[in-house]
């Protein structure tokens, strides 16, 4: 399992999907996207179940993800994420994690993204 995704050489232009999905309901997934240019987005359970967030990529950035399990329970929650380039083409390796737990646990997960550098 690895919480930390980093993808370099990013083409300008190119869209972030990020999703969350489990059989059960039973959880609550947050994101915070940041990047070089003071931009700030807190993104909620609608905006990643089932998803998937789109967000454009003007500048390099970072995104957050905390998914809280909220059942008794043991349970299994998916983490989805990838990058489309500006041509529909796919960006190197989609990032796809699964995190289990159970009420109380918290997990979490980094993805760092580094745009390729304009000539």
């Amino acid at each position: 399992m690895s919480n930390l995704k980093i993808w370099s050489r990013v083409p300008p232009g190119s869209t972030l999907e990020l999703s969350a999905q489990s059989a059960t309901a039973a959880f609550d997934a947050r994101a915070r996207f940041l990047d070089t240019n003071e931009t700030e987005e807190v993104w909620q359970q609608e905006d990643l179940v089932p998803g998937p967030k789109r967000k454009r990529l003007d500048f390099p950035g970072a995104v957050r993800i905390a998914i809280s399990f909220l059942s008794a329970q043991e349970q299994e929650v998916e983490l989805n994420a990838r990058i489309v380039k500006p041509d529909g083409r796919i960006h190197g390796e989609p990032y796809r994690e699964t995190f289990t737990g159970s009420q109380g646990t918290v997990a979490r997960a980094t993805i760092v993204i580094a745009l390729q550098e304009q000539a």
